[in-house]
């Protein structure tokens, strides 16, 4: 027993050690996840940084171009007080390409443009800069020449004494300008646009114009914190550069948001997701793989464990068990009832053997003899409750305890009903003493009295039983049934 006690404790730290792995495993793969997970989100800020600063250089590589152009144009057009209008128009006229129109303007306010279309100008905040003395002037059209939002271009025209005579400007699309900022190193999946201060889009693209402005549009975002656009508003406002997540149409997409470095005017690029999702996805399904695969050897490991523990208990029991009737041997049950014992357990002890044993050995064979104990050890278990311990004392003999039983009436009930089986169902009797026992008893003085009271059955004609009282213990006085 005490080397049954080593392997199952060697078991129960192998096992130990199992858990401990698999735990090892299951957090190094949650580790992965997150550290993985942490670097596709850096990967994806970056990328977001690249796009803006492409697209910075790019919006003002467009601006200074075609302001650079205006300035051009304006050195031909109305540089001579005698020049007139319909000289420069005619100039004008032949520059312009689609998706823009220039046009230009005197002192007095009015613009003119290659088509004969004119309008007052004088109250437009571009216009007043440039007469004042600015090189360029930019200024956003809710609903341009096209219908759609649209950015003006303002540069002053000189006459001959270097004097401002007027205003060059030029007006493009907002989306058409919002094409040019995204056709250079970008992925299908994002794109980048210019919004002002207060949310009018200069660089646009298409959709845009389904909104007002940058942030009517992110007001119907699904955000993660209620004031995600106010905070936004407040970070361009304040020139600060920063990244925000939303939902659109149930895809996560990030935003990244710079000052472009013109007028208040600020670059934002925005990334659908998709491909860190895909990623992020593949990366789960890695880890849902893992897992499973470490979840199914686990649980191998666990059955196989659980199998060798299976087995050891067999050979442990068969070890503590007689090999002939497959009840427990002396001394196992001996260790049973000293720790019943032990924990101030009490009960009453059956002892009984074969009425005339060596008269079915002498006549029928040890075959027959031993397969009369084997139906007595059956019948014995059968007839008693599964925690009650049968066992093979020794020869013919057999001890039954039966644990936390005292009363009187119901024990002698089991005993009459012991005998009585075995004078209906077997080919012989048994004869049984029985007698109490409860903490402070030795299991040599129960024995030792459950003896005395089957000698005192046999001694008055067998197939019955002898109880031995908890009061006549010493009195040495049985009662016979």
């Amino acid at each position: 027993m005490v080397r049954s006690r080593g392997q199952s404790g060697r078991l129960k730290h192998f096992v130990a050690v199992l858990i401990f792995l698999l735990g090892i495993m299951v957090g190094n793969g949650f580790l992965y996840y997150r550290v993985f997970k942490s670097w596709i989100s850096y990967q994806t800020e970056v990328a977001l940084r690249k796009y803006s600063d492409i697209g910075m250089i790019v919006l003002r590589a467009t601006l200074d171009s075609r302001a650079e152009r205006l300035r051009i144009m304006a050195s031909f057009c109305g540089s001579e007080p005698g020049d007139s209008r319909d000289n420069w128009v005619k100039t004008i006229c032949s520059c312009a390409g689609s998706g823009a129109r220039i046009g230009a303007a005197d002192t007095d306010g009015e613009l003119w443009y290659g088509n004969s279309e004119n309008r007052d100008i004088s109250d437009c905040d571009y216009y007043k800069r440039v007469m004042n003395g600015e090189q360029v002037a930019y200024e956003i059209r809710p609903a341009g020449f096209s219908g759609e939002g649209s950015l003006v271009i303002a540069v002053p025209r000189y006459g001959a004494d270097g004097s401002i005579t007027g205003v060059l400007c030029e007006e493009f699309n907002c989306v058409d300008l919002g094409n040019s900022l995204n056709s250079v190193d970008r992925t299908d999946s994002g794109t980048t646009l210019v919004i002002n201060e207060k949310g009018k889009v200069v660089f646009s693209y298409a959709g845009m114009d389904a909104f007002s402005d940058f942030y009517e549009m992110m007001e119907g975002m699904d955000h993660r914190r209620e004031d995600a656009v106010e905070r936004l508003k407040a970070s361009v406002r304040n020139k600060e550069k920063g990244f925000l997540e939303y939902v659109s149409s149930g895809r996560r997409r990030l935003l990244y948001h710079q000052p472009a470095g013109v007028e208040d005017w600020c670059i934002i690029s925005l990334v659908d997701a998709q491909a860190y999702q895909k990623e992020k996805g593949a990366m789960r399904r890695d880890l849902l793989l893992i897992s499973t695969i470490t979840i199914i050897c686990f649980i191998g490991v666990a059955v196989l464990a659980g199998m060798i523990m299976y087995r050891i208990r067999q050979e442990t029991e068969k070890g503590k068990r007689d090999f002939l009737t497959d009840v427990y041997d002396r001394k196992t049950a001996r260790y049973m009832l000293e720790r019943h014992l032990e924990k101030g357990g009490s009960g009453c002890c059956f002892f009984l053997d074969i009425d005339n044993f060596k008269n079915i050995n002498d006549t029928k064979g040890h075959v027959a003899g031993d397969r009369a104990l084997q139906y007595a050890a059956s019948l014995l278990k059968q007839e008693v409750r599964h925690d009650d311990v049968v066992s093979r004392y020794g020869g013919d003999e057999f001890c039954i305890w039966l644990w936390e039983l005292r009363d009187e009436f119901i024990v002698r009930g089991i005993a009459e009903r012991l005998v009585q089986t075995f004078r209906d169902e077997a080919e012989f009797t048994i004869s049984m003493g029985v007698s109490f026992f409860a903490k402070g008893d030795v299991y040599e003085e129960v024995i030792r009295r459950a003896d005395r009271a089957l000698y005192f059955a046999k001694e008055n004609g067998r197939n019955q039983f002898a109880l031995l009282p908890e009061d006549e213990k010493e009195a040495g006085q049985e009662r016979t049934v």
